[in-house]
């Protein structure tokens, strides 16, 4: 079975696929783990915190919305339904994009710092993990960040990397899960 059949059921992978981004930008937290005064205590509480956050709102919202929508193929087939349920519309676009300009930034804080800290565990060259000023800038491995998306965008289709992409998250997130 699928989402958006009509079908009451969804296999697990439809269900990652929906639930997955409402987790995405914990791995930022982690990612920017060395700024905090005390990690052993901080990321467990404010991952776990996440989660349940996350899980709440995602399960308030198909609630919320049966109640106001009464055809249950439009909560099924319509993406935007939500906007389309809003009292002020633009408020949803809004947040949708500003969740994904967060999500975008977290992405470019939190990736040169795993690079930096994986080369100063010396599983990369050390040189990428070099720091600069004050609070240890990663500018190198910013820069080799930026030429990986150079490239992925030169491929010119995000279907070719999207599938590579979701594996290092998915790979990335099941170890900090273990």
């Amino acid at each position: 079975s699928s989402v958006g059949t009509g079908d009451s059921s969804s296999d697990f992978w439809h269900v990652l696929a929906v639930f997955f981004p409402a987790v995405t930008g914990i791995l930022s937290g982690v990612g920017m783990s060395g700024d905090l005064k005390n990690p052993s205590r901080s990321l467990p509480l404010g991952t776990i915190a996440a989660v349940l956050v996350g899980w709440g709102v995602y399960m308030a919202v198909p609630v919320g919305l049966h109640c106001f929508v009464s055809d249950r193929s439009a909560l099924m087939n319509d993406p935007m339904i939500m906007q389309r349920c809003a009292r002020i519309p633009w408020l949803i676009a809004a947040g949708v994009w500003a969740a994904s300009l967060s999500s975008a930034l977290g992405s470019l804080l939190a990736a040169p710092r795993t690079l930096q800290a994986l080369a100063q565990d010396r599983a990369v060259p050390s040189i990428i993990g070099r720091g600069y000023g004050a609070t240890n800038d990663p500018r190198l491995a910013s820069l080799l960040g930026m030429s990986l998306a150079a490239v992925g965008i030169w491929f010119g289709n995000i279907n070719v990397i999207a599938p590579v992409l979701t594996r290092f998250n998915l790979t990335a997130y099941a170890l900090l899960n273990l």
